[in-house]
């Protein structure tokens, strides 16, 4: 996953997203992809309906957020984008 968002470059072989090579044109290769790897970032001093429009726990700070809240955030960030690929 690392090497499909452009993070991390293979040993061995290549990694292509819709015909673009990450390594080689970031910007261009992840148009299109959202995702996060483990832990998303957020603003932790704002609330979660400012980070993103949040139900529920809308209201509390980013950083009382447990990880799976942190992780439900991270993909209604991604899914608001309206990627073809969602890693």
């Amino acid at each position: 996953m690392r090497m499909l968002l452009g993070l991390l470059r293979p040993d061995e072989g290549s990694v292509e997203l819709f015909g673009n090579d990450p390594q080689k044109g970031v910007p261009r290769a992840l148009e299109g992809v959202a995702g996060f790897v483990e832990t998303p970032r957020f603003y932790d001093y704002l609330s979660g309906r400012k980070n993103l429009e949040l139900s529920g726990r809308a209201k509390d700070k980013v950083g009382g957020y447990s990880q799976g809240i942190r992780q439900r955030l991270g993909l209604a960030a991604s899914l608001l984008r309206d990627p073809r690929l969602l890693i």
